[in-house]
């Protein structure tokens, strides 16, 4: 039972190998996924791998970051946005595999923060005037949003100001903004 189970492993290892090396083999035929194609046949970033002397094919791939002594033609940006870490591949991440030893300090959302206490709606015009499920803004629910966006207008084809969808919806902009005193009283 044992080697009947280390035969299972093995095959299940062995299975997921190709898998493992589908986007890293390249040939002339064969171009890499992402990266270039170097000159023993594996997909990569960088001089060692996009370099003249080195490639096969796919040779204008560009990595995400510089880390650190590449030129910049093989690179789409020197440092990675959000300050996070360059990999040594030339990838943007977050982990030990991107960053070493180095911590990566990650944004919070704590409750204190601004976009933790902003509730957004969106009242559609239509609403008002639908056979179903009508609700006028009075009938939006007291308490819940700190801001209320009023939708749907349209753009005046000749002048390009924005204009009300339906010249009925100029009744409505009254009831919206008596909203805010009512929800702060």
């Amino acid at each position: 039972m044992r080697h009947f189970l280390s035969l299972v492993c093995l095959l299940a290892s062995v299975g997921s190998i190709p898998l493992a090396l589908a986007d890293t083999f390249c040939s002339a035929d064969v171009p890499c996924a992402i990266g270039c194609c170097g000159q023993y046949n594996v997909c990569g970033m960088g001089p060692d791998y996009c370099g003249s002397d080195n490639y096969i094919n796919n040779c204008d791939a560009k990595a995400e970051c510089n880390p650190g002594d590449w030129d910049s033609k093989y690179v789409n940006s020197t440092t990675c946005p959000l300050n996070v870490c360059c990999s040594k591949y030339g990838f943007c991440g977050t982990t030990e595999e991107f960053c070493g030893n180095k911590t990566v300090t990650r944004p919070l959302c704590d409750a204190g923060s601004q976009s933790v206490t902003r509730v957004i709606g969106y009242y559609n015009a239509a609403a008002n005037s639908r056979s179903c499920d009508r609700m006028s803004p009075a009938g939006i629910p007291q308490g819940i949003y700190s801001h209320i966006y009023f939708v749907f207008g349209s753009i005046d084809l000749d002048t390009f100001e924005v204009i009300p969808a339906n010249n009925a919806d100029t009744q409505l902009y009254p009831q919206l903004a008596a909203l805010s005193s009512r929800d702060l009283g």
